[in-house]
């Protein structure tokens, strides 16, 4: 059972400027995660089978497995969070992010990793309260393996099985950082969630609330956060 006790200002993952796009929710799925865990456990070293075994738990609570967050209404109490990302480092072929509120599923985005290089930034609204939110990012790859698969190749009257040589593709984390904070949300205030990736050992996370200043600019100072504890 998870408690909550007041915390300081979160630190731990990622960060970003740049383009602003209200709402946007690109949900990326990729059904090469769906691979045979059984032949990965046998086959695979304890430091590899880490890697891809993360892509089959990030590709399932990312997407299909999580509903889409419920965002309030322009005239109902809401706050706006915007949500940046900024990564030094963009190791293999693809990039995906995802933030997750309260459990739902309040940003997915797929891209290939020659993108990530530029800082982006996407806004949603949320409703006031406080609430658990997840900040996930992972780099990774394709790469081709090859498997024994066995099949039925006799008869009614003569059963038994034959084996045959396979090549499928399976899904390599190249670097990936997560974490998970909690924030408490005031109507009408302006968030900020800034995500900093130098490499798959080195990540930072920050909440701030931006108080506009009438100039285009605003003055940022800490979330009202409290920690998570398993």
């Amino acid at each position: 059972m998870r408690q909550s006790r007041p915390g300081p200002l979160f630190t731990g993952m990622f960060t970003g400027q740049g383009r602003l796009h209200v709402g946007s929710h690109d949900v990326g799925g990729d059904p090469s995660v769906r691979f045979e865990c059984r032949y990965l456990r046998r086959s695979l070293s304890p430091v590899k089978r880490h890697r891809v075994l993360w892509v089959a738990v990030l590709g399932c609570t990312s997407t299909a497995c999580m509903k889409q967050y419920a965002q309030p209404t322009a005239g109902e109490p809401h706050a706006i969070v915007k949500f940046r990302r900024h990564y030094d480092s963009t190791p293999g072929a693809s990039l995906g992010e995802r933030l997750v509120i309260g459990g739902d599923r309040g940003f997915a985005s797929t891209i290939p990793s020659s993108q990530a290089s530029v800082a982006r930034t996407d806004a949603l609204l949320v409703h006031p309260g406080s609430v658990e939110l997840e900040l996930d990012a992972a780099f990774s790859h394709q790469e081709s393996y090859t498997t024994t698969q066995s099949y039925s190749c006799g008869t009614t009257d003569s059963p038994r099985r034959c084996t045959r040589t396979v090549t499928q593709q399976r899904t390599v984390v190249d670097g990936r950082c997560r974490k998970v904070m909690g924030v408490r949300f005031d109507a009408g205030k302006n968030y900020l969630l800034q995500l900093d990736y130098q490499d798959a050992r080195n990540c930072s996370a920050r909440c701030m609330v931006q108080e506009p200043l009438g100039n285009g600019e605003f003055k940022n100072s800490p979330c009202v956060t409290f920690v998570i504890e398993d």
